[in-house]
């Protein structure tokens, strides 16, 4: 059986979207320079479960 086609990769691959869109509205919604909201963007996409922490963590107070 292939690991990565478990019913449990299609519900953290669901959790991860949802949780990256709402990132991602949160980003865009917010205050920051267009640079910044873009760096933040990028950090997210690229960093998938990494760059969502460091986003709670340091940029949502940014």
């Amino acid at each position: 059986m292939d690991f990565f086609n478990t019913p449990f990769w299609g519900i953290a691959w669901l959790i991860h979207f949802v949780i990256f869109i709402w990132a991602l509205l949160q980003i865009l919604s917010s205050s920051m320079s267009l640079i910044h909201k873009i760096i933040w963007i990028l950090i997210v996409w690229l960093l998938p479960i990494v760059g969502l922490i460091i986003y709670l963590l340091v940029g949502r107070k940014a």
